[in-house]
């Protein structure tokens, strides 16, 4: 539950809840990743993408939800291994609307992840966050995540 503070100075009770994410929330996170993120990803490569993620053992995707099951924001990690350290697991996307933030949505996902990865034993958590999104890192910071160091991020497109 978190209050949100309307134009006016009311207050409005959410009743917020995270839940695994189904197929049918497709359509949502493809917005919230066009609006929140700015990724103008497909509709329907959105749900080939899920479609693969929501079988996958070592990834999970999960959704915040408030009444009428509205989808507010969603958190994508993944399990991984390396030759040099402990399991840990990567937090690929964390996104609220941005209707929705800091209203305890983004925390709940979070919280939700770090407990996924306990249950799977992992040492840590990592994620990665574009320098001009100075909000999500203090955000972050705020949740106890500490930056260790910039790099840049290099790909290749196929």
């Amino acid at each position: 539950m978190s209050a949100l503070i309307g134009f006016y100075g009311e207050i409005f009770m959410l009743n917020i809840s995270v839940r695994k994410a189904i197929f049918s929330d497709a359509q949502s996170i493809c917005n919230i990743n066009k609006n929140s993120l700015g990724y103008d990803y497909p509709l329907k490569n959105t749900k080939e993408q899920i479609k693969k993620i929501l079988t996958d053992d070592k990834t999970i995707l999960l959704v915040s939800v408030v009444e009428d099951n509205i989808v507010t924001g969603y958190i994508e990690a993944s399990i991984y291994d390396t030759a040099y350290s402990g399991t840990y697991v990567n937090i690929m996307a964390l996104a609220v609307d941005g209707k929705h933030q800091k209203n305890g949505c983004g925390k709940m996902l979070l919280t939700a992840v770090e407990d996924w990865a306990k249950n799977n034993n992992a040492v840590g958590i990592r994620l990665e966050s574009s320098t001009f999104r100075t909000e999500a890192h203090k955000f972050y910071e705020a949740c106890g995540y500490e930056c260790l160091k910039e790099h840049k991020n290099f790909k290749r497109i196929f």
